[in-house]
């Protein structure tokens, strides 16, 4: 091994040294795409327009009016940089499902699932974590208070079953998540925010925890002659959590990470505009003999534009385009395509 030392989470390559293996096809699934594919909207404290998009905070879920259902398919192309070269191409595809309604007066209930695989094809490779398998999914259950406040809990699980090095060859890791949160309205504008307990465990991995908490504020307008639009901010802080190696299993770090969202809908009757971004900073030392280079912190850029047929009731039907970027010792970049559908079902 070398001195290349930072938290791996779903997209650490260690490449300070070639091995010398050769995979034509390489079943990979980069942290960029997983990691973030439950991220992409910011819906802390309000949900998003758009029916096929999960919320983050559970509480947010409470606030939709009109049950519905969807599924979501998207497509990925990618690469990245190191030293100049490009070491990899990135090819994807993935899918989610969603799904919203209420359950009497003050009850409400929305469920998250998503699948992703990435391919890597390339005639070598270096040493470092791969994920060949992973899922999520999330269930939030929310309660109203008098048109004034939502209560939400919801619980995530999101498992990746990894390639490491030679000695691990098929290991799983899962990040089981419970998260309490509120939102509470003020004529127009929404404040609140969460936590999320976070549980690791894994098979080559000493487990690990850390609490993150999150905080939101949005504007979302009334329905006024057939127009309503919504922004919000918020941002996550998850703290610095290490476990130390034990027997035979490793250490687990856990970096301390700063995450900010920007979202923006607007509806005019049956149509909708996206524009969302995310910009996560992950504080970490990491060292490249390869470059004799140095950085101490990875950022993490998405921008999302979409637009939506979405009718009151009926069906609807999105397009959205997403670009990522991970700059790292390496430079990763991914241009996504994004399809929905979906049906309202109407008050």
């Amino acid at each position: 091994m070398h001195s290349y030392k930072t938290r791996a989470d779903h997209l650490l390559f260690n490449i300070m040294r070639r091995k010398q293996k050769t995979f034509r096809y390489l079943i990979l699934s980069v942290w960029i795409v997983l990691g973030w594919s439950s991220l992409i909207n910011s819906q802390v404290v309000t949900p998003s327009l758009n029916p096929t998009t999960p919320v983050y905070l559970s509480a947010a879920a409470g606030w939709r009016s009109t049950p519905s259902v969807g599924l979501t398919y998207y497509d990925r192309i990618g690469s990245r940089t190191y030293d100049g070269e490009n070491v990899y191409e990135f090819s994807s595809t993935g899918y989610s499902a969603d799904l919203n309604f209420g359950i009497g007066e003050r009850l409400a209930f929305s469920g998250h699932f998503l699948g992703d695989k990435t391919t890597v094809e390339k005639d070598e490779y270096y040493e470092g974590k791969i994920n060949l398998e992973s899922s999520e999914s999330q269930l939030n259950l929310t309660l109203s208070h008098e048109g004034f406040a939502i209560f939400g809990l919801g619980m995530r699980s999101h498992i990746n079953k990894e390639y490491i090095d030679d000695t691990y060859q098929n290991e799983t890791t899962t990040e089981a998540t419970t998260i309490p949160s509120m939102s509470i309205k003020l004529g127009s504008f929404y404040f609140g925010g969460g936590v999320e307990i976070v549980k690791e465990s894994s098979t080559y991995m000493v487990n690990n925890h850390w609490i993150n908490t999150v905080v939101g504020l949005a504007f979302m307008s009334e329905k006024n002659e057939g127009l309503m639009f919504r922004v919000e901010v918020s941002a996550v802080n998850s703290p610095e959590a290490n476990a130390t190696a034990k027997q035979d299993l490793e250490a687990s770090d856990h970096s301390q990470t700063n995450t900010t969202r920007f979202g923006l809908d607007m509806q005019y009757k049956g149509l909708v505009f996206e524009a969302f971004t995310v910009n996560k900073r992950e504080s970490t030392e990491v060292y490249d003999e390869t470059t004799d280079s140095s950085i101490s912190e990875i950022q993490t850029i998405k921008t999302q534009l979409g637009f939506l047929i979405a009718p009151e009731k009926g069906i609807v039907l999105g397009f959205h385009f997403i670009a990522d970027q991970v700059s790292h010792i390496y430079t990763d970049k991914l241009d996504s395509f994004q399809i929905s559908l979906a049906y309202n079902f109407g008050l």
